[in-house]
C-alpha cells in the first residue's frame, strides 16, 4: 500500500515552479532551435513531457472515491487521464470503478 498525504501550499507550489523552469527551458530552446532545426525541438519537447510524467506519476498516488483505497498509476495512464489540479478521472485497480480520485503527494 502507497503511503500518502493531502498536497500542501508548498507541495503546489513546487510543481509550479518545475513546470514553469521546464516551460521555460523548452521557451529558450524554441528560440534557439526552433527555426532552424525545428525537429531537434520536437524532440526535445518530447523529452521533457516524457520526464515531467515519469516525474509526476511516481510522485502522486490517488485516493479512490468509490473504496477508499490509494493506488498509483504508470506515466501512461497518467499521461492519459483527464484531470483537474486536484484530481483525476482514472479507474481504481481495487474495486474497478472509474471515478474523479483525489490527487495525493507518495511519501
Amino acid at each position: 500500500m502507497t503511503t500518502s498525504r493531502v498536497p500542501t501550499t508548498t507541495d503546489w507550489f513546487v510543481n509550479m515552479i518545475v513546470v514553469a523552469l521546464a516551460v521555460g527551458g523548452l521557451f529558450v530552446a524554441g528560440l534557439k532551435l526552433g527555426p532552424t532545426h525545428p525537429l531537434v525541438f520536437i524532440g526535445a519537447a518530447l523529452v521533457v513531457l516524457f520526464l515531467l510524467v515519469r516525474w509526476n506519476s511516481g510522485s502522486t498516488a490517488y485516493l479512490c472515491q468509490s473504496c477508499g483505497q490509494e493506488f498509483t498509476l504508470t506515466p501512461l495512464q497518467d499521461l492519459l487521464s483527464p484531470h483537474t489540479p486536484t484530481s483525476k478521472y482514472a479507474r481504481c485497480p481495487h474495486c474497478g470503478q472509474r471515478s474523479w480520485n483525489q490527487v495525493r503527494v507518495r511519501e
